[in-house]
């Protein structure tokens, strides 16, 4: 078949990962014959490696954009706030899907403590679960109030621990459960 398009020598190298999993191959046709095979072949095996290395980052960079929009979409169709705080009381991160939801300004969020951010009894009731949290390792509860311009607003959170020193806070309001009890 590549004699008669022409071709006279054909060098062809597997494409793989670093599992041995085939990817591919890479291959070189002439039509003239190939001279010093040796040299054109570990070339071709260097590229070959290149080629190889680069298939799996997009493989890997796909997957990771694909997995962040599922992330992103699972964040936004989940009603509640959510923090990602150290064991400090800083917040390092926080979803929401209504700022106006929010106690302080989303601009103040980031990189402050709950001290400065809440009422003294929320901001403790939120440090003591963290320490709760971050020492047992397990899920802890609070339940606190917050002064809104249009009334006391109830919520509840649950942590989790994220690492050694950080939790993770998901906070539902429970404000019509609160009124109607």
């Amino acid at each position: 078949f590549l004699i008669d398009m022409g071709f006279h020598s054909y060098l062809g190298i597997a494409l793989v990962d670093s599992t041995g999993k085939r990817l591919g191959v890479m291959s070189v046709l002439s039509k003239h014959t190939l001279k010093e095979g040796e040299i054109l072949e570990v070339v071709l095996e260097l590229f070959a490696a290149r080629a190889s290395a680069e298939m799996v980052r997009r493989r890997s960079e796909r997957a990771l954009q694909a997995s962040q929009a599922r992330n992103r979409a699972l964040l936004n169709a989940i009603p509640d706030k959510m923090f990602v705080m150290d064991k400090t009381g800083r917040v390092l991160d926080y979803s929401v899907n209504d700022t106006s939801e929010l106690y302080a300004k989303p601009e103040q969020l980031l990189n402050t403590n709950v001290r400065d951010l809440l009422p003294p009894d929320a901001a403790e009731a939120i440090v003591r679960t963290i320490e709760n949290t971050t020492n047992s390792m397990q899920l802890s509860s609070v339940e606190l109030s917050l002064p809104f311009a249009d009334g006391i607003r109830f919520y509840e959170g649950r942590m989790v621990p994220l690492d050694d020193d950080k939790v993770l806070m998901i906070e539902r309001d429970v404000t019509g459960r609160k009124r109607t009890e």
